[in-house]
């Protein structure tokens, strides 16, 4: 089936940032109650693997815990990629003879661990679960977990792993602590009404919804495990701060809103929906090429539209008119209501009617922020589909290698896991390959390196004040202001002692002069 398709699609010139006042309070109460906490669980959405990644976490644990959780990137790479020369570097794409065996860690004589449970699995493509847990476990040396919630068996090895650490700690501690965070609603309130629900037999004790900030502030402990005791935090969802620039940092905002990631309200449904239909289209032609059996459910039989629409249309208004005559979605006067048909198509996508999806790309784009020296526009990395560089980078399997703010580098994906600048003349012992030549774990693999050292170096750029959203500079000027402020005020206040000091009198003479002086 062909059908006529935008080549790319048109993003907003702008990206809204959603980091509202009680997200900062949260993370400021998670670094006071961090110090008795005994197990992190990172909760991350399966359709969103990549995109549901909040560095700050990492980045607060180490301040607090003192490990190494956000720099293990940098050190160790992905399955021995030589971003370092630390622990865990060695060589091969998918596998390296130095692997890193995730645990606990002593903390100040206290065994503590954090580990990253992906929820909602049962929305997202199986075939990527295991790649991702032997990426991720790789690079950040923390266990990976993917589970639905209404699944006993699925719980029940999370809360395993955690009862596992709690007796090595029962005999040194009467309590022990489970915090979970997470981005808003990526499920984990239900998480942890599933592991009381597995732990001790009762029902709910969170609040959970189907949209962004159900939980604004940090709740109590709750029980989850007899014996030993074990007690769980839940905190409300923390955005990042901004979610990018361009391209990707709207690509990113779609994301959220489609999977209710961010107040629906912050970016416009019919622009949202009209870039779920986008993708949608890709992955149908994309499919063609598959046996049947592997193929994802046709859009327009999920939503039994197939009947108005003979082929799939890239037209959102042709498209919406089909689904408001399905839905008998009318206003008064017989015009079409599209606002109740883009809720709807929402809906059908977030309740998986168009299938299991993983939304984030994970094919390696061979593009690292960090290299700013423009090179060559030819490169021997450069798959049959990949002929332009307009299409954004976390989109179909079949995108382009996209432009960067930072420069538009180009590399070659060598067969040690390193990517190699086509500027660098150094041989490493190895032939470049072809995108389509790398395996599912080789290609999963170099994409996850690939997004955690740019998000690296996104946040380094950002520590020196560079690549800032317009609220965040703004904020910072006002920080910087009222720093200002607060040491003037102290400066003036000492100088107010000085003077002070300097005339108050001194010896025993004189108060004996001021007697002399009133008689």
């Amino acid at each position: 089936m062909s059908f006529p398709i935008r080549q790319a699609f048109h993003y907003p010139l702008q990206t809204p940032s959603w980091y509202l006042g009680h997200m900062a309070k949260s993370m400021k109460e998670m670094g006071s109650l961090l110090r008795d906490i005994n197990f992190v669980i990172e909760a991350r959405d399966s359709r969103l693997p990549l995109t549901s990644i909040n560095p700050a976490f990492d980045t607060l644990l180490d301040k607090v815990w003192g490990t190494s959780y956000s720099t293990l990137k940098g050190v160790r790479g992905i399955a021995g990629s030589g971003a370092g020369s630390g622990a865990g570097a060695g060589s091969g794409v998918a596998g390296s003879s130095s692997h890193v065996v995730p645990g606990p860690i002593s903390v100040k004589g206290k065994e503590r661990e954090k580990v990253i449970v992906y929820t909602k699995r049962d929305l997202a493509e199986e075939q990527y679960e295991q790649p991702l847990k032997s990426a991720l476990t790789q690079a950040l040396g923390q266990k990976v977990f993917f589970t639905d919630t209404r699944v006993d068996a699925d719980v029940r090895a999370i809360l395993k792993h955690a009862v596992r650490l709690a007796k090595l700690e029962q005999e040194y501690t009467t309590q022990f602590n489970i915090l979970v965070v997470g981005m808003p609603n990526v499920g984990k309130s239900s998480l942890l009404n599933a592991l009381r629900r597995v732990g001790i037999n009762r029902g709910k004790a969170f609040r959970t919804g189907n949209v962004a900030g159900v939980t604004r502030k940090l709740t109590g402990t709750v029980k989850i495990y007899e014996e030993p005791p074990i007690y769980v935090y839940d905190t409300p969802g923390v955005m990042v701060p901004f979610l990018g620039h361009g391209d990707d940092g709207a690509e990113r905002g779609f994301k959220f809103a489609l999977t209710a990631g961010i107040k629906d309200d912050l970016l416009e449904t019919e622009v949202a929906v009209d870039y779920l239909l986008w993708r949608l289209n890709r992955r149908m032609i994309q499919d063609e090429d598959r046996p049947i059996s592997e193929r994802s459910p046709s859009y327009l039989q999920a939503l039994k539209i197939d009947r108005l629409l003979s082929t799939p249309s890239d037209n959102l208004t042709t498209f919406l008119d089909a689904v408001c005559q399905h839905i008998g979605a009318w206003k008064k006067g017989g015009e079409k209501d599209h606002d109740a048909a883009l809720g709807f198509v929402v809906q059908a996508f977030r309740d998986g009617k168009f299938g299991r999806w993983t939304m984030d790309s994970l094919v390696p784009t061979g593009k690292l922020l960090r290299d700013t020296i423009p090179i060559s526009e030819t490169s021997t990395f450069d798959d049959s589909d990949a002929a332009t560089t307009t299409a954004a980078p976390l989109g179909d399997l079949d995108q382009n290698v996209p432009e960067s703010r930072y420069g538009s580098p180009s590399f070659d994906i060598r067969t040690d896991g390193n990517l190699k600048s086509a500027n660098d003349s150094g041989d490493r012992g190895s032939s470049p390959i072809r995108v389509s030549s790398l395996s599912l774990d080789e290609s999963v693999s170099l994409a996850v390196r690939e997004y955690l050292d740019n998000t690296a170096f996104v946040q380094s750029e950002q520590a020196k004040g560079r690549g800032l959203s317009t609220n965040q500079k703004r904020r910072n000027e006002q920080k910087a202001r009222a720093q200002v402020r607060v040491a003037n005020a102290r400066q003036k206040a000492r100088d107010k002692e000085r003077k002070k000091t300097a005339a108050a009198p001194t010896g025993g003479g004189g108060g004996g002069a001021k007697r002399r002086a009133r008689r």
